[in-house]
């Protein structure tokens, strides 16, 4: 820092040409570290050299004849002769009749290395050093380089002359590890050393260099554990949602680029990697559904046929599968899901139209996701009687239900119903019309609406907009907007809920009856209003009711899109 402090006057008079006054400005200057030293010793031994190197330079241009021409010097602008050169710059008289003055610096470094190249001779080692001291104090390393390397082949002594080069790369170094650029920073701190190492300069900075190493190392450290635990959460979320042939590529590159980190070495952490890697080790086969016949089917029940135990059925478009599916004991860990911007719709449209039940789930642990299930015109008989139909009957469980829409067109025609024993969880949901459910079911961060819900065993209603009477059994409700609740107090637990119909008598912790302000319901928009009574009372300090997220919003619209092709009403 002394040493930047002192030259810092002395650099902007090399800068500016002043060559004269910073050879006196130099000679008061002193160092006692014999680097530092060494270091001045070879400036005011550059700048001595620059004093003699623009007097031959102004020589040269004032005796040229004929005269030069701004073109000659590749300066640019209008075109003109030189017709002086002081030690301020030079005069041109330019083509237009017109007088131009340019300082020394202004000139350009094209200009710069044709003025030494008019002056000097390639073969002269003091030249060549000259000339790398001038391309320094012109702001151009590069040329500098040039010109220090080819005085070394010369045989010149060039180490004291690199000191400058190597502060600047150096600093270059400090500035990426404050960008935290890390592997840039050892790249170009390995070039300092293979260009310097045999330096006064390098010998005298080298604690700094092996401390700034370390700062990379440690550095590099920091952003591959950041790396790591972000891609960890990711894997934590998939695995979570049992969403494992997405989990397994991310388990894998946990494996292969951040192995020594604490998300693959951390036992303790639930869940740990050695947990999802188990999840992932025992993974189905990987079958596409495709109508155009670009995929390994065309019928999502003959995937669901071949498939094995966890496997995974992925429908690659928005097409519509008129057909039931019915997914056996041995199918478990199966999973069906739209890809990605697809949602097919499974529905009793087309020429296949008495399906008493759309989705059959009969094996444990299936996930639905990104899936239209359309029971719009259920029909048969069974002995002369009417049967209940059904869009999504769950026999087996846990049954896991995400982004999905589930469509019953009358009462008699369910949009879910589940077997006592069971266990089902709707998350992120649209579930239209009646629901009748013996077992427990969860719908997180969905919206209901229809007739009624109407269950008969537990079931558990948080983050929802429910515009569907609720039915009278043991329930959960909490952070929701309920149109109505028949619930004994025995056999309820409401809290932070708003309840439309009114609060039953002696049920609800912090509930309220309120108009909650829905921003455009015909449209299935039921955000809420700025001036909304819901805004901010749920429990964790948010918005009572579903609150809408990006995928929400996608599946939203493709139910105004089904509604406007009259496949489905709301």
């Amino acid at each position: 820092r002394r040493y930047a402090d002192a030259m810092k006057p002395i650099e902007e008079l090399v800068a500016a040409w002043d060559f004269q006054g910073a050879s006196a400005a130099l000679a008061k200057v002193q160092f006692e570290e014999k680097g530092l030293a060494a270091r001045l010793t070879a400036w005011r031994s550059g700048v001595d050299r620059l004093v003699d190197l623009k007097a031959r330079i102004v020589k040269k241009i004032n005796e040229a004849d004929p005269r030069l021409k701004k073109s000659d010097l590749m300066i640019r602008g209008a075109g003109g002769e030189i017709v002086e050169a002081d030690e301020q710059g030079i005069e041109a008289k330019l083509s237009t009749g017109k007088t131009e003055s340019l300082a020394w610096p202004d000139v350009g470094p094209q200009a710069i290395e044709k003025l030494i190249g008019l002056v000097s001779a390639p073969d002269t080692p003091d030249d060549r050093l000259a000339a790398g001291v001038l391309s320094l104090a012109s702001k151009d390393p590069t040329s500098a380089e040039r010109h220090f390397e080819q005085a070394r082949i010369l045989g010149a002594e060039i180490g004291p002359y690199l000191a400058p080069l190597g502060a600047t790369a150096f600093a270059k170094a400090q500035d990426l590890v404050k960008a935290k650029k890390f592997s840039e920073t050892e790249s170009l701190l390995a070039n300092i050393e293979a260009k310097y190492a045999d330096t006064p300069w390098f010998a005298f900075n080298k604690p700094a260099l092996d401390a700034l190493r370390i700062q990379v190392r440690a550095g590099k450290a920091a952003v591959l554990q950041a790396e790591a635990d972000k891609l960890y959460v990711e894997a934590a979320r998939l695995f979570e949602e049992r969403q494992f042939f997405d989990l397994k590529p991310v388990l894998e590159e946990l494996k292969a680029d951040y192995s020594k980190t604490r998300p693959v070495t951390d036992s303790d952490r639930e869940p740990s990697f050695a947990e999802m890697e188990e999840a992932v080790a025992s993974l189905g086969e990987f079958l596409t559904v495709r109508l155009d016949g670009k995929g390994d089917f065309t019928s999502i029940q003959a995937a669901v046929s071949a498939a094995r135990v966890n496997s995974l059925v992925e429908i690659q478009d928005s097409g519509l599968y008129n057909e039931s599916i019915d997914i056996p004991q041995h199918r478990a860990g199966l999973t069906i899901r739209g890809g990605k911007g697809c949602w097919p719709v499974i529905g009793s449209l087309g020429p296949i139209k008495d399906l008493p039940i759309l989705v059959a789930v009969h094996a444990p642990r299936i996930t639905l996701e990104r899936l239209v299930l359309a029971h719009v015109r259920p029909g048969g008989v069974a002995g002369g009687s009417p049967l209940w139909f059904h869009t999504l009957s769950v026999y087996a469980g846990p049954l896991r239900v995400r982004s999905a829409i589930l469509f019953g067109k009358v009462r008699d025609s369910r949009a879910l119903w589940t077997d006592s024993g069971t266990e089902c969880h709707l998350q992120g949901c649209l579930v239209l019309n009646y629901t009748h459910s013996s077992g427990r079911v969860l719908f997180t961060n969905s919206l209901l609406l229809g007739d009624q819900v109407d269950p008969h065993g537990p079931f558990d209603i948080r983050s929802c907009t429910v515009l569907s009477q609720c039915g009278n059994c043991p329930a959960v409700l909490i952070d929701s907007i309920i149109a109505n609740v028949g619930a004994r107090p025995e056999r309820a637990r409401i809290e932070n809920c708003d309840v439309l119909g009114g609060i039953p008598s002696g049920v609800g912790k912090a509930c309220f009856s309120a108009d909650p302000q829905f921003r455009d319901p015909a449209n299935l928009d039921y955000r809420l209003l700025p001036t909304s009574p819901c805004i901010g009372k749920a429990s964790d300090g948010g918005d009572i009711g579903c609150r809408y997220t990006p995928e929400m919003n996608e599946m939203i619209q493709k139910a105004l899109e089904l509604r406007a092709k009259g496949i489905i009403k709301f």
